[in-house]
């Protein structure tokens, strides 16, 4: 199966802060920035109970794509981190056959997070995807571009 890295994601307590690390001083371009978005079928897909967020997707002149997450609910100032967060940071593969996959973890002990779920992008492309944790406290977000119909 051909995997390729879609993207990083990083938590981040302070949006601002971290668009002058990766935007001014870094050089990475903003492709787009999207919130604050939630609910529980959001929140599902990552393992948690509520989420609202802002997210901002960025891209460096390399070609490296990462998506900031700023969290609002749950508020990362009032609670554990590790306890809010499925993960301290993420990354994003795009797979070829999602449902093949999903079965494969499924059946070697790793237990999606949430049903496969087909949704937009910000960018307006359709994906399905579902997550998954690895033993070391990594998520996993696993997608599948769909093919315009």
């Amino acid at each position: 199966m051909k995997t390729n890295l879609d993207h990083l994601a990083l938590f981040t307590r302070d949006l601002e802060r971290s668009l002058l690390l990766f935007q001014e001083l870094l050089g990475f371009d903003k492709l787009w920035q999207v919130g604050p978005l939630g609910g529980k079928a959001t929140a599902s897909l990552f393992g948690l109970v509520e989420i609202e967020a802002e997210l901002v997707m960025l891209k460096s002149q390399a070609g490296l794509s990462l998506e900031l997450i700023h969290l609002l609910k749950p508020n990362l100032d009032t609670v554990k981190p590790a306890a809010a967060l499925p993960a301290p940071s993420f990354f994003c593969l795009e797979v070829q056959d999602l449902e093949g996959l999903h079965q494969g973890v499924s059946q070697n002990g790793w237990e999606p997070l949430a049903p496969i779920s087909t949704m937009p992008t910000p960018a307006g492309e359709m994906i399905s995807m579902f997550c998954i944790k690895t033993e070391e406290n990594v998520l996993l977000e696993l997608i599948q571009k769909l093919s315009p119909q």
